[in-house]
């Protein structure tokens, strides 16, 4: 799952830095590339593909009786 968070208005020549948070929500999912592509109104400055790995369960969410 990706949540990438944009500004609501953008000016003409104005640049921004597009933060996204991605999810493993499947155990056996390792790694994710993510990429960002341009349109007519944007221009992709930077690397336009990230590659993203996930280095395993952390903690418990909820357990069992």
């Amino acid at each position: 799952m990706l949540l990438a968070t944009a500004p609501r208005v953008l000016g003409p020549g104005e640049t921004i830095q597009l933060p996204v948070t991605v999810f493993g929500l499947e155990p056996h999912v390792k790694q994710a590339s993510v990429s960002l592509s341009a349109n007519p109104f944007f221009e992709v400055v930077g690397v336009t593909t990230k590659t993203v790995s996930f280095p395993g369960l952390v903690s418990n969410w909820y357990t069992s009786t």
